[in-house]
Formats: structure tokens, C-alpha cells, sequence
């Protein structure tokens, strides 16, 4: 359940910031919002392989 929240918390950054930033330049750049989600996917994965690891390693 942790990564899952992790996760979705991350995408609601990003989706959050990605408004913000379309409302303030009026313009809606769907190129750079599907960016942000890869990222923010693969950010995730490689937080949620460190924190496996570590854990393990306790």
C-alpha cells in the first residue's frame, strides 16, 4: 500500500504543477505534462527499488 500511495502522490505533483504552470502561461503543453508522468513513473520505480533494498539489507 506504501508505494501505491507513493506513487499516486507523486502523479498528483506533477498534475498539480503541471496546472499551475498551464493556468500561469495560458497554454496547455500536453507534451510536457505526459513527460512529467513518465518521469514521475520512473521516479518512482527507482524510490521504490532503493527503499526495497535497503530494507532488506536491515
Amino acid at each position: 500500500m506504501r508505494r501505491f500511495s507513493l506513487y499516486i502522490g507523486i502523479l498528483l505533483g506533477f498534475t498539480i504543477a503541471f496546472l499551475f504552470a498551464s493556468i500561469w502561461k495560458n497554454d496547455f503543453d500536453w507534451g510536457w505534462w505526459i513527460g512529467m508522468m513518465m518521469g514521475g513513473t520512473i521516479g518512482c520505480l527507482i524510490i521504490d527499488l532503493l527503499t526495497k533494498r535497503w530494507s532488506q539489507n536491515k
